[in-house]
């Protein structure tokens, strides 16, 4: 599939979720999503789609690279293709809207159960980051999955890739009540200063 068959059937099926969107009809909303994906993964399996409704109350489709600096030369392509769809906005990468809850695989956190430690690294804009998390288990992956996704929402998926240097999770015990650790809207605006 091209960008042009992509965008060509985007277009012609848009209309059939946004009243969904609009009434917040989620289940109906994710009959479609799962079109989307399928037709997502026709021309690319290295792009995501999101899609909601944003500021202005402007219809919202989000490309997102899966958090992978390798998947990002792919979400620019489709993006520089997208041509003007009334009513959506294309947006490039998961935006950052600072401390969203969020329910990943069963896992939900309140804004004090899920902190991080950031570390300006010498010489760049990138901050050394561990997530520590309320609950966390090395071996349940979803808590690794659940990090990536709050990150992306708190600071934006573009920066998770390009200024964050990955050390982990670990668990939000007493513990790591002796070390600084910043809230993900105090990291977004951290991020802001640098």
């Amino acid at each position: 599939m091209t960008e042009q068959e992509f965008w060509d059937w985007f277009i012609a099926h848009r209309a059939e979720v946004e009243p969904h969107l609009l009434s917040r009809n989620n289940a109906k909303a994710m009959a479609f999503y799962e079109q989307l994906c399928e037709v997502m993964e026709s021309y690319s399996t290295k792009i995501t789609p999101e899609i909601g409704i944003g500021e202005g109350h402007v219809f919202e489709l989000t490309l997102s690279a899966n958090g992978r600096a390798d998947n990002m030369p792919f979400v620019e392509k489709l993006a520089e293709t997208a041509p003007e769809i009334e009513g959506w906005r294309v947006v490039k990468f998961r935006a950052a809207y600072g401390f969203t809850q969020l329910t990943i695989e069963g896992l939900t956190f309140e804004e004090k159960e899920i902190m991080v430690s950031a570390h300006k690294v010498p010489g760049t804009n990138a901050f050394s980051i561990t997530v520590y998390m309320k609950g966390y288990k090395k071996e349940d992956k979803r808590y690794g999955t659940a990090a990536f996704l709050y990150l992306d929402h708190a600071i934006g998926e573009y920066n998770v890739i390009t200024r964050v240097r990955w050390r982990g999770c670990k668990k939000l015990d007493l513990m790591a009540s002796s070390l600084k650790l910043y809230t993900l809207s105090q990291l977004a605006e951290l991020m802001k200063e640098e």
